[in-house]
């Protein structure tokens, strides 16, 4: 046992919880969803395989669902070849992100709320709540960008070389932004979810974007 390592929980299925520390690794149920929790500040996670992966000097696998601490930094890190089959939860408050490495391909739909979303990459599935900045780190191909309502007002910058970031507004809600890195292409979908009368699109271009 490492008596460093954090505090976390464990959720399976509906109703057994359990919550420990001084434990290494963890490994969830077969025949419930499990979901690991942290509950011990800042953390910063790494999913390097199907429903595995580490935070500190904690491993896990078998873990469906993620759930950051509540009023923290949580940093979700999915290397190539990761994947998470249920939730990624950031945690109430705080300020949690999510970086997507080795990808060729995808895209990403935000949610209904700030912070909901689904990024979609040749590895995996992201369904996720509760995160605010989103990174995707391309290895070329290309990746699309799809607002969840229709009436958008897309702001498309960079904020540093080589990074292409798409922010604003879909359907009056604010939509959580998304930094791309590394493509050979970005595509915008403004169409795809459009209503009747929700047509008009507006997507503004600033600074350099060639990278």
């Amino acid at each position: 046992l490492d008596q460093g390592v954090m505090m976390v929980g464990v959720t399976i299925g509906s109703g057994v919880e359990a919550c420990f520390t001084g434990v290494t690794a963890v490994t969830g149920s077969r025949l419930a969803p499990t979901t690991l929790v942290s509950s011990d500040g800042d953390s910063e996670w790494h999913v390097n395989g199907p429903d595995a992966g580490y935070t500190g000097s904690l491993s896990f696998e078998r873990i469906g669902n993620l759930t950051g601490a509540a009023n923290d930094e949580d940093l979700f890190v999915f290397d190539e070849g990761g994947s998470l089959s249920g939730l990624l939860n950031g945690g109430g408050g705080g300020f949690d992100s999510l970086v997507v490495n080795g990808v060729s391909g995808g895209s990403y739909t935000p949610g209904g709320v700030f912070g909901d979303g689904i990024v979609v990459t040749d590895q995996t599935r992201i369904r996720f709540t509760g995160l605010e900045p989103i990174q995707v780190n391309g290895a070329g191909g290309s990746y699309t960008f799809i607002s969840p309502e229709g009436a958008d007002d897309i702001m498309v910058d960079s904020p540093a070389v080589g990074e292409i970031r798409i922010s604003g507004t879909s359907g009056g809600i604010t939509f959580e932004s998304i930094t791309l890195t590394g493509f050979d292409a970005v595509v915008i979908d403004a169409a795809t979810n459009d209503t009747n009368g929700s047509e008009d699109d507006v997507i503004t271009l600033s600074g350099n974007l060639s990278g």
